[in-house]
């Protein structure tokens, strides 16, 4: 089965172009600069910048990444396994349900009424993170990294690995969608799976407290949420 898989892989990614992969290095540093270039800013400046202002500055980043490099013939693989797709999100959902059931038989915490943030956390949160993320980090970086005769695997680690910096915060939880989405991205054939994926995981953090209560409260009181998304 890895074998199968590496295989698998290797034709997936091989479906790309020929792209130096000292742009994608210069496009990252690009990136980072311009997010070095806003934390100093908030840090010297005496003007405090939300949260939403910055995460909407470091998307614009991305956008502005993706539309150069589809003005350079990229082209994103904007297809997926139908069956990988109703499969990965029915089975993420289902693992919610029960994962609150089982919180359940210590502790029955009360449902809450849906309260959903302000829109501008939501389009950041749920349209475009999912989706120029997505697109940058796994569709572009991924499949860059891979080529010239690296292996897939060690490829997988690193762009997991940029796109948890990316989050200016070194916690497990952005590697670890990093890895999985990498991973579905190969199963599945196309970037389509990774974005749905990925909007399902942050929404399901608004709906936690009116549809998943007991899980919230373990993950809270046992410090693995803080661990995990901060």
């Amino acid at each position: 089965m890895v074998m199968a898989f590496s295989n698998r892989a290797k034709h997936i990614l091989k479906l790309t172009w020929l792209e130096p992969r000292d742009r994608a290095l210069h496009l990252l540093l690009g990136f980072f600069g311009a997010a070095a270039v806003l934390m100093l800013v908030q840090r010297y400046s005496p003007l405090i910048l939300p949260s939403g202002v910055r995460m909407f500055f470091l998307q614009s980043v991305l956008m502005g990444l993706i539309v150069y490099l589809v003005k350079k013939r990229w082209r994103p693989l904007l297809r997926t396994d139908r069956n990988w797709l109703v499969g990965i999100i029915s089975a993420y959902l289902i693992s919610l349900f029960l994962l609150d059931r089982l919180a359940a038989l210590n502790i029955e915490v009360a449902y809450r009424p849906l309260d959903l943030p302000p829109w501008d956390q939501l389009l950041l949160g749920l349209i475009l993170a999912p989706i120029l993320e997505e697109l940058f980090f796994r569709d572009y970086l991924f499949r860059v990294l891979s080529a010239e005769g690296t292996k897939w695997s060690f490829a997988l680690l690193l762009s997991a690995a940029f796109f948890t910096l990316a989050h200016f915060s070194l916690y497990p939880g952005a590697f670890l969608l990093g890895l999985v989405n990498g991973i579905l991205y190969v199963a599945s054939g196309g970037i389509l799976l990774p974005i749905a994926f990925h909007f399902v995981c942050n929404l399901s953090w608004y709906l936690l407290p009116a549809f998943y209560p007991s899980l919230l409260y373990f993950l809270e009181h046992s410090e693995i949420r803080e661990i995990f998304y901060r």
